[in-house]
């Protein structure tokens, strides 16, 4: 379980900093418009407010921990295995995808042991913020999961990791 705790960690503290990070600019301009608009009683609870949004976005995004668990323990029983991050490296630096000898890790959200998946695939989107892809994991179990990378090559990092498994 204390692998599982790092990854967690990583997950939780990604989504504060991106959450509460939003929501100090946007607490600063409410203060600002508090101040010109002279209204002393509102002042606490709208420069606040965006906090508490916050708050509440971040404990909504605390549930795919639920999922992250439930995922683990269902490949632990069904392919005999144990969670382990022997060698897990991160796709990139600060990343919070990890490839490990047998995991593919999506911090606090998702992980897949090699006997789990049954296919990789991803679609590219070209967009006004560069290229994107979208990776689609299929699983043994008929069920599939998206997510979004950014890099061509983390995308070849996990398709290769899966290749040498299969």
């Amino acid at each position: 379980m204390s692998t599982q705790r790092k990854y967690i960690k990583k997950y939780v503290k990604r989504n504060a900093i991106i959450t509460f990070g939003i929501a100090l600019p946007v607490a600063v301009v409410f203060f600002i418009i508090a101040l010109i608009f002279d209204s002393p009683s509102n002042k606490i609870g709208l420069t606040l407010s965006p906090f508490a949004v916050s708050a509440v976005v971040l404990a909504v995004s605390l549930l795919w921990i639920i999922r992250f668990r439930n995922m683990i323990a269902l490949q632990e029983k069904t392919y005999h295995t144990v969670f382990n991050d022997r060698n897990a490296e991160p796709l990139y630096k600060r990343s919070v995808i990890f490839l490990s000898d047998d995991w593919l890790i999506f911090s606090g959200s998702a992980a897949f042991n090699y006997h789990y998946i049954y296919s990789i695939k991803y679609t590219t989107f070209h967009g006004n913020h560069g290229t994107e892809y979208k990776v689609k994991i299929e699983t043994k179990d008929n069920k599939s999961y998206s997510f979004w990378m950014f890099k061509s090559n983390d995308i070849k990092k996990v398709t290769k990791w899966f290749k040498d498994h299969s």
